[in-house]
């Protein structure tokens, strides 16, 4: 599995995309079923990778109709972040905020993505890098210790439970979710071998 960047080569143009964007977009929804994780009602994490990733250009691409190779260029250098580099996850931070209720103001909830977490059992908890960002779509990195990512590549998860838990621990929303093994496995292959 290669973890460099995306180049304009390996992009469909215009033309090709519009052939193929039914049936891309099928396989990329299919493929992003096992990389999605909700926390509570209002946090979702996307993992991203470069199949993620490249749907996301392609779009672009053909919303904005660009077919200047500068500007293809600029548009990869701006996702690349989200590629997994080996050793750790990439994921996509969407929160939809509660609404305000009998006169209540939603929670302040601009640094949530800061206190997301994942934890391997057996390890230390890994908090989320963020983009900078206090939007309710952020960008964020977790990054892993070789230890952690030898100790997962080599785990062998059960139908039920992976080892690995996500959760945040925002003062103003607390909530921890086990990834199934579908998604375990999925995560696993954006690392890089350690043999």
């Amino acid at each position: 599995m290669a973890f460099d960047q995306l180049t304009a080569d390996e992009l469909y143009s215009l033309e090709e995309y519009s052939q193929l964007r039914e049936v891309f977009r099928k396989a990329v929804l299919e493929h992003q079923k096992n990389r999605r994780v909700t926390l509570g009602e209002h946090l979702l994490l996307c993992f991203e990778d470069r199949l993620t990733v490249q749907y996301q250009l392609q779009e672009v691409l053909r919303a904005a109709r660009m077919f200047e190779r500068t500007s293809i260029e600029s548009e990869i250098v701006a996702y690349h972040p989200l590629i997994p580099t080996g050793c750790n996850f990439k994921a996509t931070m969407l929160l939809q905020l509660p609404k305000k209720t009998n006169n209540r103001q939603s929670p302040d909830l601009s640094d949530i993505g800061e206190c997301l977490w994942l934890q391997f059992e057996g390890y230390s908890r890994v908090y989320a890098t963020t983009d900078g960002s206090r939007s309710t779509t952020q960008w964020l990195s977790f990054e892993l210790t070789q230890d952690v990512c030898a100790a997962m590549q080599i785990s062998k998860p059960d139908n039920r439970f992976s080892g690995l838990t996500v959760g945040v621990d925002h003062p103003q929303y607390c909530h921890k979710q086990p990834l199934p093994a579908a998604v375990f496995r999925s995560l696993v292959a954006d690392l890089a071998s350690s043999g």
